[in-house]
């Protein structure tokens, strides 16, 4: 190689260094735009992530506290609770039953999925009452029905 580059003209030399450094140039401004998108990327994620950290903090204290209130001010019970926050998200409960552990046992056999996710925040955010188990199911689609329709049985506690 080195015989061949002697071998060339004064000009051609200058030429072959010529090209050789604006490739290098090129490459390495390729790099740096390609490190500079890597740089950005992360930079966007990590701003993602500290606000959905704060946010997850933020709901965190405010449910403690909204639980904490809702515990206190409470004198009804489950039941009344539940059924009271289902009237008014359109939430039919078909069966209450109260277990030995002092949790309430519901059924719901048709209710639309927004309406019951709106009625489960409420019990949740308003109240402080939450869900220990849960069984979703989708009810089959009718012909004329726009919402998807599930079914719930769900065992709520007050602690």
């Amino acid at each position: 190689m080195k015989n061949l580059f002697n071998n060339l003209t004064r000009r051609y030399q200058t030429l072959v260094i010529f090209v050789m450094v604006s490739v290098l140039c090129f490459t390495l401004f390729l790099l740096k735009n390609f490190l500079n998108a890597l740089y950005e990327t992360s930079t966007q994620n990590v701003t993602q992530a500290k606000y959905l950290l704060t946010e997850v903090q933020r709901t965190i204290s405010i449910n403690s506290s909204t639980s904490k209130l809702a515990k206190i001010k409470r004198t009804s019970s489950l039941s009344s609770i539940a059924n009271k926050q289902a009237n008014i998200h359109n939430v039919v409960i078909d069966r209450v039953e109260e277990d030995n552990d002092g949790n309430t046992i519901l059924s719901i056999n048709e209710v639309k999925f927004t309406h019951f996710y709106a009625w489960l925040d409420s019990l949740e955010k308003e109240e402080g009452v939450r869900v220990i188990k849960t069984s979703i199911r989708r009810n089959q689609l009718s012909t004329g029905k726009k919402d998807l329709t599930i079914r719930a049985q769900l065992v709520l506690s007050s602690n």
